[in-house]
C-alpha cells in the first residue's frame, strides 16, 4: 500500500509540472489558442519525453481530459483530470480521481518605452535577497521532489546542506514517520510534509534593477551575476529566496 501511494503521489506531481511547463510555454505563443487540446499536446509531449508510465490512469493518456480548461487573451488555466485505478486488492476495483491544475498570464508584448523609463527589468521574490534576469532560472523555479523520512537524514541539498524540518514538521524522524512522505526542492534548506505548502512556491515581482538594488537585492550567481559561478553554501541557495523552502 505504501509503495502504491507513493506511485499515485509521484505520477500526480508529474502530470502537474509537465502541466505548469505546458502553460508556461504556452504563454510565449502568439494568437490567442483556445484550444484546449494545446494544452493536452504540450502536457503530454512531456510527460512522454520524461519517460513517465501512465500505466496507473484509466484510459492510459487518452484519459486525461483537459476540458475545464480555459484560455484567453490575458492567461491560461489548464485543468487536467484523470482517474486511477487503485491497484490494491483489498480495496476492490477502487478508481480515485485526480486533478491538476495550473495557471499563467500570457506574455502580452513588451513596450519599448518600458526600458528607457525604469531601466533593466529584474525578477525577484518577496522572500528572496537576489535579483535574477532569467526568469526560467532554477531559483525561481524550484525542482519539488518527493522522499521518505527514513531517507531524509542521507539526504543533502545543492550547497551539500542537511534539510531541516518546516514549521508543520515532525522536529525528529521516528519509526512512525519513517514511511511517510516529505517534500524538498533541490536549492531548499527544509522538508515539508505538504506538497501545497506555501513555502514550496514562489511568488515572482517583475521590478525595475535600480528598485531592486534600492531594496537591498543582489545578483543572482546563477543567472545574473558576473561570470556564471555556481553558488556555494552561502550563494545561491540562501541568496535566491531558498531559505524558505
Amino acid at each position: 500500500m505504501a509503495i502504491c501511494l507513493i506511485q499515485i503521489f509521484t505520477l500526480q506531481f508529474q502530470i502537474q509540472t509537465s502541466l505548469r511547463q505546458a502553460t508556461r510555454q504556452m504563454a510565449l505563443l502568439p494568437g490567442k489558442g483556445e484550444n484546449a487540446l494545446e494544452i493536452g499536446a504540450l502536457t503530454e509531449a512531456d510527460l512522454l519525453k520524461k519517460g513517465v508510465n501512465p500505466g496507473l490512469i484509466r484510459g492510459k493518456w487518452l484519459g486525461i481530459s483537459y476540458a475545464k480548461s480555459r484560455i484567453d487573451e490575458r492567461e491560461i488555466c489548464a485543468v487536467a483530470e484523470y482517474q486511477i485505478a487503485l491497484p490494491i486488492p483489498l480495496l476492490g476495483q477502487r478508481k480515485a480521481r485526480m486533478t491538476a491544475t495550473a495557471s499563467q498570464r500570457r506574455w502580452t508584448g513588451w513596450d519599448p518605452m518600458e526600458k528607457k523609463e525604469t531601466g533593466e527589468m529584474v525578477y525577484v521574490t518577496a522572500s528572496g535577497v537576489a535579483y535574477h534576469r532569467d526568469p526560467a532560472c532554477v531559483y525561481l523555479n524550484p525542482r519539488i521532489h518527493s522522499i521518505l523520512g527514513k531517507d531524509l537524514s542521507k539526504a543533502r541539498n545543492d550547497a551539500g546542506a542537511k534539510y531541516k524540518p518546516g514549521p508543520s514538521c515532525p522536529k525528529h524522524i521516528g519509526k512512525e514517520e519513517e514511511n511517510r512522505i516529505f517534500y524538498i526542492t533541490e536549492d531548499g534548506l527544509v522538508y515539508h510534509d505538504r506538497l501545497d505548502s506555501p513555502a514550496l512556491r514562489r511568488h515572482v515581482c517583475h521590478i525595475s534593477l535600480s528598485e531592486a538594488l534600492a531594496r537591498g537585492y543582489h545578483a543572482c550567481p546563477r543567472c545574473a551575476g558576473q561570470g556564471g559561478t555556481e553558488a556555494g553554501p552561502t550563494g545561491a541557495a540562501r541568496g535566491a529566496g531558498a531559505a524558505g523552502s
